[in-house]
């Protein structure tokens, strides 16, 4: 039996926390009023679910506006809501099936009828993000502890970045002491569709420019520059 086609895809967005970002070179989101969100210290997550025509909803988890940071820490009210046009610095992407994508729907809609009590160390928009994540059935999902705050799915990200590169690094010299045995090499293809089949990480440089000009993540850019290639 044919594995279903992952024509779908699941993103896990990441507004950095000002720590993991490099003075002066990478954007930080500043209020209208020249004043900084709290997300300058705290960071944010929320995720996108595209389906298989290209539509993207992207929704993320917020305490009520007017409670206390004591409030938030003990619990109060929260609320799940789209987040189209939400900044992000960098990302996941999970290529996913429709019915991965559907059972990831399904969590997104629960979650905005019944979006329970926002916790600021239990149930925060970092846990609520990877909750979907884990409801579409993602390969290597951030789990209940790495999922807890943005801090931690920022490391989790740039781990998997450096992951990337050397597997990237290990298929290359594989490939190129294959073809001294038998003079063939691989095509850059196949390396390319082993990267698309695992959870693919997104650089600040091209987050953030998708990010400004309200854009979708181009994928295949992304692919291209885990590979080491120049871009055509």
């Amino acid at each position: 039996m044919s594995e279903p086609e992952k024509n779908c895809k699941l993103t896990l967005y990441l507004d950095t926390p000002k720590m993991f970002l490099r003075p002066g070179r990478d954007n930080i989101y500043i209020r209208s009023n020249g004043t900084p969100t709290t997300t300058w210290f705290t960071g944010h997550a929320f995720v996108g679910l595209t389906d298989e025509n290209g539509r993207e909803e992207k929704w993320g988890y917020y305490p009520d506006p007017m409670a206390s940071v004591k409030e938030e820490i003990r619990g109060v009210h929260g609320h799940f809501e789209r987040e189209d046009s939400a900044h992000y610095n960098e990302a996941i992407v999970y290529m996913v099936s429709k019915e991965q994508y559907d059972a990831a729907m399904k969590k997104v809609n629960e979650t905005t009828r019944s979006p329970g009590f926002y916790q600021l160390f239990h149930k925060n928009c970092s846990s609520v993000a990877c909750d979907v994540l884990r409801a579409g059935g993602v390969e290597d999902a951030p789990s209940l502890f790495m999922g807890l705050t943005p801090h931690r799915l920022t490391m989790k990200k740039r781990a998997l970045q450096v992951k990337r590169r050397l597997e990237v690094a290990f298929w290359k010299t594989k490939n190129a002491v294959k073809s001294l045995f038998t003079g063939r090499k691989a095509p850059t293809s196949e390396l390319l569709k082993t990267l698309k089949d695992k959870p693919i990480p997104v650089k600040i440089s091209q987050g953030m420019a998708a990010s400004k000009n309200h854009q979708p993540i181009d994928i295949n850019r992304v692919l291209t520059s885990l590979a080491g290639k120049k871009e055509k």
